[in-house]
């Protein structure tokens, strides 16, 4: 097992809900001629780049160890290491699983649209998106995702409004995935639901309170991403392994937004989605996964992921905003990453 370590500056400064982010930092495992990512997402990982680099290291000293007299050690390293050791980071679970599952000769599933900036850089982003739209002849189902709740309220309304009008005027059928982080209270989320009007596909994490929102505005449709690792979190920390049940929870009309990285329990999550019959599954959440500003070889796993599973296009929209010459993975291999172990 090999260890690299990375760092991409983005092109830009991008202003998220719980800070600014900068640079993508993290390790990449080599395995098995096989490539995972370990990196942890400031501000929104349960655990720091140095608590996943420092477990990831602990299993690879146990591995060695293990294998020290064996010329040949496990190809799947999660079914290795579970029931035998804890592995507490989410980040290296699912790096565990990457090369458990490399899925070698997948094609990647195509990403939907995702604007950030200013009300205005997203105005002129949309803008430019519709054109090519419109050039392109397409005016059938378009998803963009926007965040909500880092300007005003009034802007952010306003940038909806105008965006939806210039959909309706070019007849494409644009549907919006406003995503709150949790910024919103069930009251202020009904203003980005009626100005969204027939555009809006979800809103994600839209408050706190999701139960409060369901009894006032149930028709709001509503998609699980941080709150669903929550939920996990606690199903955990009461002591509890996960169960099928916790999917059932959820109906069909609800949407998992599920950042792979981020998530604990990955591995099992994914195995009820691939073990459950058709029947089952009707009964299940749609999922979608998400980036978490993963590099190259994270975005490319995810997007064959999902279309492996046969999950919603992915939100993984989010290389653009790194250099050119870490858009490929060769190139971020060559220039960004720097063998440590």
């Amino acid at each position: 097992m090999n260890i690299y370590r990375f760092r991409i500056p983005l092109q830009k400064e991008l202003k998220l809900q719980r800070g600014t982010l900068t640079e993508r930092c993290g390790f990449i495992i080599e395995y098995h001629n096989n490539f995972a990512e370990i990196s942890p997402l400031p501000e929104f990982s349960e655990e720091t780049a140095d608590e996943a680099y420092s477990e990831i290291i602990a299993l690879r000293n146990i591995l060695k160890e293990e294998f020290r007299h064996s010329e040949k050690s496990p190809d799947d390293l999660l079914s290795f290491f579970s029931g035998k050791y804890e592995i507490r980071c989410p980040s290296v679970q699912f790096a565990l699983w990457m090369l458990a599952h490399p899925l070698n000769g997948i094609l990647p599933k195509s990403h939907y649209h995702f604007i950030l900036g200013t009300p205005d850089e997203s105005l002129n982003l949309y803008r430019r998106f519709l054109d090519r739209l419109s050039s392109d002849g397409t005016t059938t189902d378009t998803d963009v995702k926007l965040k909500i709740g880092i300007h005003s309220r009034d802007q952010e309304l306003t940038m909806i409004q105008r965006m939806t009008d210039m959909a309706d005027a070019e007849g494409i059928n644009v549907r919006l995935i406003l995503d709150a982080n949790l910024s919103q209270t069930s009251e202020s989320v009904a203003d980005y639901y009626h100005i969204s009007g027939s555009h809006l596909k979800y809103i994600e994490d839209p408050c706190n309170d999701v139960a409060m929102l369901r009894r006032k505005h149930p028709d709001i449709p509503i998609a699980y991403d941080e709150l669903f690792r929550k939920m996990m979190k606690e199903y955990v920390q009461e002591g509890k392994e996960f169960k099928p049940e916790l999917l059932s929870s959820f109906s069909s009309r609800d949407t998992l937004i599920i950042k792979p990285g981020l998530t604990g329990n990955i591995h099992e999550i994914m195995d009820e989605f691939i073990h459950s019959d058709a029947s089952c599954q009707s009964r299940l959440p749609t999922v979608t996964l998400s980036s978490a500003f993963e590099s190259p070889i994270g975005i490319s796993y995810i997007e064959k992921l999902s279309a492996f599973m046969k999950f919603n296009s992915p939100g993984t929209d989010t290389l653009k905003y790194f250099p050119e010459d870490a858009l490929s993975v060769s190139g971020f291999l060559k220039k960004y990453c720097i063998r440590i172990v």
